[in-house]
């Protein structure tokens, strides 16, 4: 009866963890959240209730799994520099730079922090299977994908209020867009909150297609060579994925290959750089691990090229279709809309290193550095312009949480990345974590946003799982 009681806990784990990657672009607002933790983006949105949900049960179920971590080393140190990520955070209440005037606000991005350890650590305990974690992800690029496919051909909002969309009309200023000349072109967006946010979402999602792709090609530890069935004049081959046979049906292999190219062409149309740098940097990573371990077969390496000349020939017909943009987003025009952005965030580094000189252990308290940044760009450099967050993660947590929040962060990131996985799923989620970590040196809402800091040590926790999970 207690194994059965386990088993039930157990898939309801991992239903609610797949919900909650799937769930994750998703900006829409519970109603009547309380406002003060709405501000702080802890209570106030939708996918906070199936991550809630999910840690009641595995907490109710005694923190299932818990054990099996502990008898591993690299799970083990995962665990250590995430949970004690979420202490030192709980710990800089003390010193933090508002803890008079606005201890709310450093209460709410601790609650943040805390959410998101404990959800890692219970991806890492539980360990769901990196197929459906990849599977949960493509499903969300592909909804996500098809929103903001219709918003850039429309150049408008689609209407969608009662999922969180955004008004989005290009002419308006606060609408992220890429600008040549007087043309203003909106950027899409999907349900999330700006056109980066939605572009990292769709890099894990395209990088997780492309590890569907690989599984039909490559052996992994838990299959065998491709063989033909015996006993009839002509059959498909198979792949035996643990216990299953999985037949590689060229319809099945063709839709994968369109549903791959349609996120990668909704990842050019972001006009993200950080994102474009973080799929090429992956892309280059994965690679390399599948020639390191030798899994490349005759017929995953024609499949391989056949895919890769498509995807040149996409990013070619992108370049030719939309260079006015690339060039203004490449700074060659110097257009008003990038070189603001690029100044601004050049101002912000300049404080950043003033705060490493005044508390390079400390910090000025978790979810500070943007009231500290208002603070000094006011009263030391005179500037009427208001602060807000580096779009650096690294710096980010530097000048936050000082040295040893930022060694706590960079040790859970290593342990994960000096994992090279043999399974396509589990290395495409790889991809993914090496893809986020390029884009933290750009944009901040891998650490800043709860659900995107979920995203990025969720995904860690899976490469670095159970291996039993391929089943």
């Amino acid at each position: 009866m207690k194994d059965s009681s386990r088993k039930y806990q157990h898939f309801f784990i991992q239903v609610g963890i797949l919900v909650t990657f799937f769930i994750i672009p998703m900006w829409l607002r519970i109603p009547n959240a309380p406002k003060s933790f709405s501000r702080a983006y802890i209570l106030g949105f939708v996918w906070l209730i199936p991550l809630t949900f999910t840690l009641t049960i595995w907490v109710s179920s005694g923190f299932l799994g818990i054990r099996a971590v502990a008898r591993n080393r690299r799970r083990t140190a995962f665990a250590f520099a995430i949970l004690g990520l979420a202490l030192w955070s709980s710990a800089s209440q003390i010193w933090a730079f508002m803890r008079n005037t606005r201890p709310d606000m450093t209460l709410g991005v601790v609650g943040q922090m805390c959410l998101m350890a404990l959800f890692a650590v219970m991806v890492l305990s539980v360990a769901p299977s990196p197929k459906w974690v990849v599977m949960a992800l493509i499903a969300g690029m592909v909804a996500q994908g098809i929103i903001g496919a219709v918003q850039v051909t429309i150049q408008d909002d689609i209407g969608l209020r009662f999922l969180g969309e955004f008004r989005l009309d290009p002419a308006q200023g606060g609408v992220s867009v890429v600008q040549a000349g007087d043309v203003r072109w909106l950027r899409p967006y999907g349900l999330t909150p700006h056109p980066n946010i939605f572009a990292g979402y769709m890099l894990v999602g395209v990088l997780g297609a492309l590890g569907v792709v690989m599984a039909r090609f490559i052996s992994t530890p838990r299959e065998k060579p491709i063989v033909d069935v015996v006993g009839a004049q002509h059959v498909a081959p198979v792949i035996t994925d643990g216990m299953y046979a999985v037949p590689t049906r060229m319809g099945a292999i063709f839709g994968n290959i369109l549903i791959l190219l349609f996120g990668l062409w909704m990842l050019f149309l972001t006009f993200s750089r950080g994102v474009w740098l973080g799929f090429t940097v992956a892309l280059i990573g994965m690679l390399t691990i599948l020639t390191l371990r030798r899994l490349w077969t005759k017929r995953a390496l024609r499949m391989g090229v056949l895919v890769g000349i498509i995807m040149v020939g996409m990013g070619i017909l992108f370049v030719v279709l939309y260079y006015p943009f690339i060039l203004a987003r490449a700074g060659v025009n110097e257009e008003y809309v990038e070189m603001r952005a690029v100044n601004e965030r050049a101002i912000h580094i300049s404080i950043a290193y003033a705060v490493f000189e005044d508390e390079p252990v400390w910090g000025v308290g978790i979810g500070n550095f943007a009231w500290y940044s208002t603070y000094y760009l006011r009263y030391k450099m005179r500037v009427d312009m208001k602060g807000e967050n580096i779009h650096n993660v690294y710096l980010l947590a530097l000048t936050e949480l000082g040295i040893i929040g930022l060694v706590l962060m960079l040790a859970g990131l290593i342990v994960t990345i000096t994992k090279f996985p043999k399974d396509p799923y589990r290395l495409a989620l790889w991809g993914g974590v090496v893809g986020l970590a390029m884009v933290g040196l750009f944009d901040h809402y891998t650490w800043s946003i709860l659900a995107y800091g979920c995203l990025w040590w969720g995904i860690m926790a899976v490469v670095i799982g159970d291996e039993k999970s391929l089943v």
